[in-house]
């Protein structure tokens, strides 16, 4: 329960712009979304804590430590881990099972650490650069983090498009010219992929494909069987991504942490994202308790469809205690239409940052309507 004597939790002061009219006709909070909901990194508790104090009075820090939260406030995972390479096999659970061509969960034994990374998400990147920044005791993104940077990049031996330029124009690090690129995310070179992975197991003895399980589902059979002969012909292991919500996040972080022998660093990256989470929940339900008003909120992509309650988006607004107008349970974003935003007038706007979004305040916010 809350203690009766924390402080109030107010709104955020904002100015007043209602008269451009359009969406801000009833001057909602509009927001951005930075990292655009990256769904498997730990830089979305960051995201969490931003989106909060984008509205409401800034949160304290944590008054507990992570193995003190009070079960309420909780974000348990369940573990994708068994073992380490200090112990013997390591084996993680994977979201697509490559031998027999599958959308499940299947269990991937990694006998050593991997030599080198080609990454196919800039999640990947981000999760790692955090989990460096951890074992060096600097600040992600602080734009003084020299020794996690290097590091990074001489882990990141290749990138798709997500892992070089996305990633380099969400975050803000400089992907340096040795990354070798491999274009798009989804439409796989596989021959260039192959080369790459042969190349990199030669070079450094073994090399790991980070890759979202929602990449192979969308690949022919060809190119899957492409993924297969560089599993078995070459020293490469295939990890695929799962994660529909925040707890998944934590799960893959303890996962990326175990590949790359640095399961210290992730527990303490897991915590540190556990107590981001706490202080938004404490705050939520300190609001609540005062017995003001839930908030809606509504979330658009560049492509004019709002993220309904069963994407990660929607999983971070239950968290945040707003009220989604896009009533649906499924993750496949929808199409409201402007009369129905109109209508259902959501206290809070949020957008994608510019690099997914590259739609002008005048088209987002319907001014010219």
């Amino acid at each position: 329960m809350i203690d009766n004597t924390e402080p109030d939790i107010s709104l955020v002061k904002k100015a007043d712009q209602s008269s451009k009219g359009g969406w801000y006709s009833w001057n909602p909070y509009v927001l951005e979304a930075k990292y655009a909901f990256i769904t498997y990194t730990p830089s979305i508790s960051t995201l969490l804590v931003d989106l909060y104090e984008d509205v409401y009075t800034p949160l304290p820090e944590a008054d507990v430590t992570a193995d003190k939260i009070p079960a309420e406030f909780r974000t348990d995972f369940e573990s994708r881990v068994s073992g380490s390479y200090a112990t013997g096999n390591l084996t993680v659970k994977s979201g697509f099972d490559l031998v027999n061509q599958k959308s499940e969960m299947v269990d991937q034994v990694i006998k050593s650490k991997p030599g080198a990374v080609i990454s196919f998400s800039g999640s990947t990147n981000d999760t790692i650069y955090n989990l460096l920044c951890q074992k060096y005791g600097e600040v992600p993104y602080s734009g003084n983090s020299p020794k996690a940077e290097a590091d990074l990049w001489n882990l990141i031996y290749a990138g798709s498009k997500s892992a070089t330029e996305n990633f380099q124009i969400r975050f803000g690090l400089t992907v340096p010219d040795s990354v070798i690129r491999l274009g798009s995310d989804s439409a796989i070179d596989t021959a260039l992929l192959i080369k790459t992975c042969t190349e990199a197991c030669a070079k450094y003895g073994s090399c790991v494909v980070f890759m979202s399980n929602s990449i192979p589902a969308g690949l022919s059979a060809d190119k899957l069987n492409d993924l297969k002969t560089i599993a078995e012909n070459t020293n490469t292991t295939f990890y695929f991504v799962a994660s529909k919500s925040i707890n998944d996040t934590l799960a893959c972080t303890e996962v990326t942490g175990a590949i790359m022998d640095m399961q210290p660093e992730a527990k303490k990256v897991i915590e540190k994202a556990q107590l981001d989470i706490y202080r938004v929940k404490k705050g939520v339900a300190q609001y609540q308790s005062q017995g003001d008003k839930a908030l809606s909120v509504y979330l658009e992509a560049s492509s004019g469809k709002g993220a309904p309650r069963g994407s990660i988006a929607g999983s971070l607004f239950k968290i945040l205690g707003w009220e989604n107008i896009v009533d649906s349970d499924g993750s496949s974003f929808v199409l409201l239409g402007d009369e129905k935003v109109i209508e259902m007038r959501p206290d809070i706007i949020i957008f994608y940052d510019d690099s997914l979004d590259k739609r002008s305040e005048a088209e987002q916010m319907r001014l010219n309507q």
